[in-house]
C-alpha cells in the first residue's frame, strides 16, 4: 500500500533495484522477520517431527527474500565534496 502510494509520487530511494524510501524497507523487513517467526515457531512447536519437503522449500523462501530484500536495500554512505 505504502508503495503504491509513495512510487507514483516520485518518494524513491533512487536505487534502481529497491526504489523504496528506508521507513517502507524497516516496515517490509519487520514483517518478513514476524512471518519468518510464526513459520519456524510452528515448525519448533510441532508434534509430529517430520519435515516435509515443501516445508524446507517455505523455510529456504523466507529466508532467501528476507536476506535479498535486506542486502539490496542497504545503504553505503556516499563521500561528499569529493
Amino acid at each position: 500500500m505504502l508503495a503504491a502510494v509513495t512510487l507514483p509520487l516520485g518518494y524513491t530511494s533512487g536505487k534502481e533495484y529497491a526504489e523504496l524510501e528506508w521507513p517502507i524497507d524497516i516496515l517490509i523487513t519487520l514483517v518478513w522477520v514476524a512471518y519468518a517467526v510464526v513459520f519456524f515457531g510452528t515448525i519448533a512447536n510441532a508434534r509430529r517431527r517430520t519435515s516435509t519437503s515443501p516445508n524446507w522449500f517455505f523455510g529456504a523462501f523466507i529466508l532467501t527474500i528476507a536476506l535479498l530484500h535486506v542486502i539490496n536495500s542497504a545503504e553505503t554512505p556516499s563521500r561528499s565534496g569529493r
